[in-house]
């Protein structure tokens, strides 16, 4: 399959891990606000393929909390930190560092796994995204 296909189908996935991590919290992880626009963050860089789709890689943040990622970086990291935990956060890391390359039948399998999950946190939660 070619590159581009390759590329939509991995924002298909993309676009499926934000919309299952917003409904599995349902609220910011850091204020506990569910008003305004939530918006699902990576906790390791989306440049980490070995866990760029895996569900514990996400958080929900409210924009004003995300926006600080860019103009605070340091306080940042440290607030999500103190949410997972330190010992969650450095098991993460490891994980993330794993050597990865996704193919195309890896990311259909994704895909379609995501879609399952999305479909069970919407039953079990109700539809809020």
């Amino acid at each position: 399959m070619k590159a581009p296909a390759k590329k939509k189908i991995e924002d298909q996935c993309l676009a499926l891990w934000s919309k299952c991590v917003r409904t599995k919290d349902r609220v910011c992880r850091v204020t506990g606000t569910d008003s305004g626009v939530l918006q699902a963050h990576h906790i390791r860089s989306v440049s980490h393929k070995a866990t760029y789709l895996d569900l514990e890689n996400g958080m929900t943040l409210s924009s004003r909390v995300h926006c600080l990622q860019k103009f605070n970086p340091e306080k940042f990291q440290d607030m999500v930190i103190s949410v997972l935990g330190d010992e969650e956060y450095q098991r993460l890391k490891v994980k993330s560092q794993r050597e990865f390359k996704p193919t195309v039948p890896w990311l259909l399998e994704m895909k379609d796994h995501l879609k399952t999950t999305l479909k069970a946190l919407e039953s079990d939660y109700g539809v809020l995204i």
